[in-house]
């Protein structure tokens, strides 16, 4: 047995009445048993498991034993035959017990003469023999069973009178949920603490360098903290942790495997529960419990790791268990099956497209992934090609199943390495619940999509052709979008075949990846975009708080980045070390309102666009726009715009286009309030260069105060004879400068600017 958690004794108000249990995790047998520890009390007890829940689900179906313990004993006679040499049974039992289990004997004596003895005997009695208490007053034996055919319960020898006598079975066994394994890596000590500095919580043994752990803590007292903290020379390094009384999950990575303590505070703090465990596959999960003994209860909490489950395409979901060695076949179902902190692995092969039916929760997310080397082998394939089982032309649209993999209405969801292809819609389709709802929390990241109507990802609180106010709450929030591969996307399918672009051509209107209507804290990393049409990456209409970074943009037919208010509002938004090469435009700031009068709560303000590389563009870096059909109106506001540092080269190879457009937002006026609409934009330490030293820009601004356009090399309004800026390799994709560079200083002057801002 691998003790995860122990209850802690507690008084009430009768000085002499205690309850604690304990609990304990069985990791070969994947179960988990609940034992009562000490007992002392004034009366007859009635055992009872009154809550169980497994990380806020209700698993009493998990539990092998009946929630309350039945009464097993009977009183054969309250007084004994007088004082001699021979014995009398005082109780049998009325069924034999299990082998090996644990049972709580409670007996009152009234009245007992000097030399009356009463035990469990050693012949013909399930509990191995003792001498027990004869003194007036209840006792209490926690005992196991080493027969499961004797019945004498109790003998008596002299003169004894009984109150009462019971026999109830002290423990409950839970079967966990298939596949659990792994350890709890922390000490168990709880309780209170104080110090400056002082140790908490050690690791019992060596951690792994780079991995994740979850720490998980319940702070029940704070008799006056200011600080805690995991240890700056322990495995995980210094970090500052909440201390606020209740229960908290914190990620951490380790960075050494040396065994100091990792927990430490200063002041004072109580913990009820402290639990380490490694993320993922072997992340922990909660198990609450509450005993209940007569008058007494005992709420507590255990910590037993999370499930690994199985699915294959030559699974059984009527016959499979969800083992490795007798796994699912369809990934949906294994989603109904799953609780937070579980991991699916799919094994390679083709799967119909699905709708996760789960959740996680915070640090323990629903992980959908493969096995490692198998990363991409795991194809959900849609039926764009065939049209067999999803229906073909005329045919009515099954929405749920034109998605690859749909993520609805769900929290803490995480993607990984998996294939996505052929959807007539989208790759994979993360939306919210409705009005008055926030969910979120999913991670899609290492994943590759190709071959989709629409987009290869997208990310929505509502679907995006509903609309949104820009006052209304956020349906979606913290999505992180990272490190994945779309190809291919918006291709021409017969779901889409007669809508038409601007441009008048074929397909789907999306983007490769979206991020759209009434989503907040967005992240979008190190994504490798190409050979799509449309866009690239969109944020669009009541995305607020979010990162485009460090992402390659490559050979898409539109704009490589696109950031769209739409009928409401784009806030706080950072454009970051993005690359985008081959496209018509690089990075656009757009308002397409449709010319529907949203008043001026259309917003675009708080952007920053810093260190990007556009190159190799047909007719645009960056631009400015006031969208020619879908902006007229003067209304909202559009502030503090920060375009720093871009490198703009070759960006207007048809020729008669513009490197960079920034004064069409010049005309826009006052809005219904009476306010500039447009204020606080800036262009600062940008480079543009074209091999032929031809530029032709569009920043006719000089004299306006909204704008601030300085120290930037080759930007100049109008058509003018550009330096070379002298960038190392810029065929290679090299645009550092050389030694010498003439925009070398304009550079240097604004790092330091900024890096003392």
């Amino acid at each position: 047995m691998n003790i995860l958690s122990l209850g802690v004794s507690q008084s009430t108000t009768a000085p002499q009445i205690k309850i604690s249990v304990a609990s304990s995790f069985d990791k070969e047998a994947t179960q988990m048993k609940l034992r009562l520890a000490r007992l002392r009390t004034h009366g007859r007890v009635d055992l009872t498991l009154s809550a169980l829940t497994l990380d806020d689900r209700d698993t009493r179906p998990l539990l092998r034993d009946a929630p309350a313990s039945p009464e097993l004993a009977e009183l054969v006679t309250s007084l004994s035959a007088p004082s001699g040499d021979d014995s009398v049974v005082a109780a049998e039992l009325t069924q034999t017990l299990e082998l090996g289990a644990l049972y709580l004997v409670s007996y009152e004596i009234s009245e007992a003469s000097p030399l009356a003895t009463v035990y469990f005997p050693r012949s013909g009695c399930p509990f191995d023999f003792q001498a027990l208490n004869t003194t007036p007053g209840v006792h209490n034996r926690l005992v196991t069973a080493t027969s499961d055919t004797d019945t004498t319960l109790l003998r008596t020898e002299g003169s004894l009178t009984f109150g009462f006598v019971s026999c109830c079975k002290a423990e409950w066994t839970v079967d966990l949920p298939l596949g659990t394994t792994g350890d709890e890596l922390s000490n168990t000590t709880t309780g209170r603490f104080s110090g400056a500095g002082r140790a908490v919580a050690t690791t019992t043994r060596a951690l792994t360098t780079g991995e994740d752990y979850v720490l998980y803590y319940e702070i029940t007292g704070d008799g006056g903290s200011n600080g805690l903290f995991t240890a700056i020379n322990g495995p995980f390094g210094f970090r500052q942790l909440p201390r606020t009384i209740g229960v908290h999950n914190v990620i951490l990575t380790c960075q050494n495997a040396e065994l100091n303590p990792f927990l430490r505070i200063n002041g004072d703090l109580t913990f009820g529960a402290i639990s380490l465990r490694l993320r993922g596959p072997d992340a922990g999960r909660r198990v609450n419990w509450e005993v209940g003994a007569g008058e007494l209860s005992r709420a507590g909490k255990a910590y037993v790791p999370s499930a690994e489950i199985y699915v294959s395409p030559t699974g059984s979901d009527s016959v499979g268990t969800g083992a490795a060695t007798n796994p699912y076949q369809s990934p949906e179902f294994a989603t109904s099956r799953a609780m937070p902190g579980d991991t699916i692995f799919l094994r390679p092969g083709v799967y119909d497209p699905f709708e996760v039916q789960g959740s996680g929760n915070a640090g323990s997310p629903l992980t959908i992934t493969t096995l490692p080397g198998e990363e991409r082998q795991v194809i959900i394939r849609g039926d764009l090609k065939s049209h067999v089982s999803y229906g073909g032309p005329g045919v009515a649209q099954n929405n749920a199943m034109r998605d690859g993999i749909r993520i609805v209405g769900k929290n803490h969801v995480v993607l990984r390495g998996l294939t996505v292809e052929y959807c007539w819609r989208n790759g994979i389709f993360i939306a919210g619940h409705g009005e008055n709802t926030v969910t979120g929390n999913h991670i899609v990241e290492d994943c590759f999509t190709q071959h989709t109507g629409l987009s290869g990802i997208l990310a929505c609180g509502e679907r995006p052709e509903l609309p949104v106010s820009p006052t209304d709450p956020f349906r979606t929030r913290h999505i992180t979008i990272r490190n994945n591969e779309v190809t291919q996307t918006n291709v021409v399918t017969d779901y889409n075949d007669t809508i038409t672009n601007s441009f008048g051509e074929p397909g789907g209107v999306g983007e490769a990846i979206t991020v759209a209507n009434s989503v907040q804290h967005v992240y979008v990393y190190g994504n490798n975009v190409h050979n799509s049409r449309q866009y690239g990456i969109d944020f669009k209409n009541h995305v607020v708080d979010g990162e485009i970074h460090g992402n390659r943009i490559d050979r898409v037919i539109r704009y490589g980045i696109y950031l769209d208010a739409g009928e409401t509002d784009i806030r706080r938004i950072s454009v970051k070390d993005n690359v985008v090469t081959h496209c018509r435009a690089g990075i656009v700031l757009s308002r397409e309102e449709d010319d529907d009068d949203s008043g001026d709560g259309l917003v675009f303000e708080d952007i920053d666009i810093d260190n990007n590389t556009l190159a190799h563009l047909s007719r645009i870096g960056i631009h400015f726009q006031r969208h020619p059909s879908k902006d007229q109106q003067d209304i909202g506001h559009i502030r503090r715009i920060r375009a720093r540092l871009n490198t703009l080269y070759n960006t207007n190879t048809d020729g008669f286009y513009r490197d960079l457009n920034i004064d069409d937002w010049a005309t826009f006026g006052t809005n219904l309030a009476g306010q500039q609409i447009v204020d606080g934009i800036e262009l600062r330490g940008n480079i543009a260069w074209n091999p032929d030293g031809d530029m032709w820009m569009r920043a006719n601004v000089a004299d306006d105060a909204r704008f601030t356009v300085v120290d930037n090399f080759n930007v100049a309004d109008g058509q003018t004879t550009g330096i070379d800026p002298l960038f190392k390799d810029p065929l290679k994709g090299d645009f550092s400068l050389q030694t010498g560079s003439p925009a070398d200083p304009v550079i240097r002057k604004v790092r330091l600017l900024l890096a003392s801002a």
